[in-house]
């Protein structure tokens, strides 16, 4: 932009803004844009036709104030270059620019990318700590009716043992009694037997029959053989176990 405007001052001196100095020139060429400010005419600044108008003479200027052509040309094509490079610059720096615009790009949409992914993880973690919760609302709530349950059971089970301490201790109570009432009923057993025994002895000598306590089948001097538990036979029976008398059925019968 620089090597432009210079260009264009040179070009046009009337658009070079005010308080900017104009570049830097040959002598000659600085005689010759004073010439041609102070003497608009028509023709160059220098030019011997210009002073042969203004009545100054027709002598030509000397050879070292002429302008230099190559050396102006030689400065355009420098300007020319200068500007080619700047604008070969311009464009590397429109390319990195372009290069790191793509890049910001990318890196704005990759960066949208894993927003949105944030999102819908956060999302994601938002309801799976919502089931949590309801899930554990769901096991605390079974956990009371679970402890609920338990205690009623129990004290279900603490009635049942209380009745059945108390159908133990009437066990026992009825266990002692019936004890009692066994030891009771084998000692009236005991006199009841020795109340048979006495009676047998006492009908047998009312008889006058045979010797009391002997056998009557045996005769006298011998005596009927008492069982194991201490009772005496029956009448009718023998030593050797015959049959019972038929004369004695009587007896046995009042005996039963």
């Amino acid at each position: 932009a620089e090597v432009e405007s210079e260009l264009q001052w040179i070009s046009d001196p009337g658009r070079r803004p005010k308080g900017v100095r104009p570049p830097q020139s040959s002598p000659a060429e600085r005689r010759q844009s004073s010439h041609a400010e102070r003497e608009p005419s028509g023709y160059p600044a220098g030019d011997p036709m210009e002073r042969r108008e203004e009545g100054e003479g027709a002598s030509p200027l000397p050879d070292s104030d002429m302008p230099d052509p190559q050396r102006a040309g030689t400065r355009l094509l420098e300007d020319q270059a200068r500007l080619l490079a700047e604008q070969k610059r311009l464009a590397e720096k429109e390319a990195e620019l372009d290069h790191a615009t793509d890049r910001l790009t990318r890196e704005q949409e990759q960066s949208e990318v894993a927003r949105k992914e944030l999102q819908a993880a956060e999302a994601a973690l938002l309801a799976d700590k919502e089931r949590l919760e309801r899930d554990h609302a769901a096991w605390a709530e079974e956990q009371a009716r679970g402890r609920q349950a338990l205690e009623a059971e129990r004290a279900d089970l603490e009635e049942e043992r209380a009745a059945l301490g108390v159908a133990k201790s009437t066990v026992d109570q009825t266990r002692e009694e019936s004890s009692a009432e066994h030891f009771a009923w084998m000692a009236e057993k005991v006199n009841l037997e020795a109340i048979i025994s006495r009676l047998e002895a006492e009908l047998a000598q009312a008889r006058g029959g045979p010797e009391a306590g002997a056998c009557p089948h045996c005769g006298p001097g011998a005596r009927a053989k008492r069982p194991p538990s201490g009772r005496v036979r029956s009448a009718g029976s023998t030593h050797s176990g015959a049959e019972r008398s038929p004369a004695r059925s009587d007896e046995g019968a009042w005996r039963r």
